[in-house]
């Protein structure tokens, strides 16, 4: 049975632990560290690609799932990315009609489909899932100001995640947040927190 973690660019995506086991699969989102010890990243937006383009120093370091769109556009500009797998764009109609599910959502749908002996997701560095944030360590690599409408943001990227969480509703999503946040209080039939 196969647990999956995956690992968002929120800043206590700084308590994430390496695997603990060989059934474990560990799936990042963008510009994912390269000392950590990630299977893939996944990578929707085509911003990452086209910084990776103009800024040598950042690299996709691991095996990327990509959207239709990204491969075509690394594909157009003969990026350095090794592409594992293509995934449609998800839209939820329900969430929004404008704005996707974003890399985080994506990896989670993803491992899902690919792994369907997958029983429990380990949530790392999705802060948004806890406090009112939508802070992400890609922002500042692709040197992108936090969007004025951080709470609608954080608004449809909870809905997602509400509805990611309904539809896998035999699989247990724990969302992994720092000790000092314990007085955090959120839980719904499938979903826990775990405090590191």
């Amino acid at each position: 049975m196969k647990t999956v973690n995956i690992i968002g660019n929120g800043p206590s995506s700084c308590l994430y632990r390496k695997k603990l086991t060989d059934d474990e699969v560990s799936i990042g989102c963008n510009f994912a560290l390269e000392s950590s010890d990630l299977d893939y990243t996944c990578i929707i937006d085509l911003t990452p690609i086209k910084t990776s383009l103009t800024n040598k120093n950042l690299t996709i370091a691991f095996p990327a799932i990509v959207s239709e769109r990204t491969k075509t556009y690394i594909e157009k500009k003969n990026a350095k990315v090794q592409i594992h797998d293509v995934m449609p764009l998800y839209f939820e109609k329900s969430v929004s009609k404008n704005l996707p599910a974003n890399s985080g959502h994506h990896a989670t749908i993803w491992a899902l489909e690919t792994y369907p002996d997958c029983k429990s997701v380990l949530l790392w560095g999705m802060d948004s899932l806890w406090k009112d944030s939508i802070h992400s360590t890609t922002n500042k690599m692709i040197n992108k100001s936090v969007n004025l409408n951080m709470k609608n943001i954080r608004k449809y990227w909870l809905q997602y995640w509400f509805h990611i969480f309904d539809k896998y509703k035999e699989v247990d999503f724990s969302i992994v947040i720092p000790e000092s946040h314990k007085n955090v209080k959120y839980l719904r039939g499938n979903v826990f927190y775990v405090y590191r």
